[in-house]
């Protein structure tokens, strides 16, 4: 039985005064649950917000203004921009922002290669107004023996908060050819593209694996490496930071020691605006047991995060610290009744 949804767009509105002030909720029209398709949240710069529902048949997008009232809405429909193609049924959602004062939609669809769609819709009326393919990647061209630790082919996208402009990544991750393996598309806020480059600085390598991408004040940067199954037990994995300043043409990169690194580690890569240095995340499998039991036995692996800050102007490592989970476990020891702590991966 389809549900109702009752203020699925909450939005807070704080008082001005100094004094601390109750928030004031405000709480949209209830509308039947959808049971199919995408739904996706933006926030808008104005204060508005758009939501957007997905499906093979089309995009509806609502948009609610600060008080939570509905101002705009309009159905559309997306497949004459992907010649008849279901980004529902063969698509994958990569991302949505505001460029502009409008919401840009990008998502990939996978039939036969992968094609990287964009859409462009009026963030006063919910229209979609525009609709093209930006870019095509080949699907993958070879297969990992552990699953854990497959290279896949991949496109990625950021955007510059500071300028409302975005880049594109066209990450080829077993494609031989040196010269094309990885590609950037930098676009503008009127979304034309702007700067093309291409990393070269893995000559004759094979198998790339992608571990980041930021982009600020017009500044690219990306985290990568070499993905080499020899070594596919040892932590001390060289990290290559390339950087694609606003005024160059093309990257500069130098090696990360940050330790432990491995070829399956997880990585997430963000720009802190306060410090403008760069936080590097990364959650590394340091050992795996295995111990028997009458049930067959179990895994037992240990994993070490590490938060390491970098200067982008020097690459230099300025700190890179361990994160133990300390005070999350004496959190879950004192409020959450859990007799050994928080025992989870960060």
């Amino acid at each position: 039985m389809t549900k109702l949804i009752s203020g699925l767009i909450c939005l807070l509105m704080f008082s001005t005064n100094i004094y601390a002030q109750p928030p004031v909720v405000y709480s949209s029209n209830s509308f039947p649950e959808p049971v199919e398709g995408w739904n996706k949240l933006l926030i808008m710069k104005n204060g508005n917000t758009c939501y957007l529902h997905l499906t093979a048949q089309g995009m509806k997008t609502t948009l609610y203004g600060t008080d939570g009232k509905d101002i705009a809405s309009a159905n559309n429909t997306y497949t004459s921009y992907t010649k008849g193609k279901s980004l529902f049924k063969d698509g994958r959602f990569v991302d949505m922002f505001e460029v502009n004062g409008d919401i840009t939609l990008f998502a990939t669809c996978e039939t036969g290669s992968n094609d990287l769609y964009r859409f462009i819709i009026d963030g006063s009326t919910g229209k979609l107004t525009n609709g093209s393919k930006i870019a095509t990647l080949d699907k993958i061209k070879g297969y990992g023996y552990e699953l854990d630790e497959i290279v896949t082919n991949d496109i990625y996208i950021k955007r510059d908060n500071t300028s409302d402009f975005y880049c594109v990544l066209m990450f080829n991750a077993y494609n031989i050819k040196a010269d094309t393996t990885i590609q950037l598309f930098v676009f503008d806020n009127t979304h034309q593209a702007v700067k093309k480059a291409i990393l070269k600085d893995y000559p004759g390598a094979k198998d790339i694996k992608y571990c980041g991408l930021e982009f600020h004040n017009k500044s690219v940067y990306l985290l990568t490496n070499e993905y080499n199954h020899k070594e596919k037990k040892s932590l001390s994995i060289p990290l290559k930071l390339s950087v694609l300043k606003h005024d160059a043409s093309e990257f500069e990169t130098k090696n990360i020691p940050v330790r432990p690194l491995a070829i399956n580690s997880e990585n997430k890569l963000v720009y802190n605006n306060t410090s403008n240095t760069l936080l590097l995340f990364t959650t590394t499998e340091t050992d795996s047991k295995y111990k028997y039991n009458l049930k067959g036995g179990t895994f037992k692996k240990s994993y070490k995060t590490v938060i390491s800050q970098i200067d982008p102007a020097t690459f230099t490592v300025i700190s890179s610290k361990p994160y133990t989970g300390s005070s999350a476990s004496v959190y879950a020891r004192t409020h959450l009744k859990m007799k050994d702590g928080f025992n989870g991966v960060f």
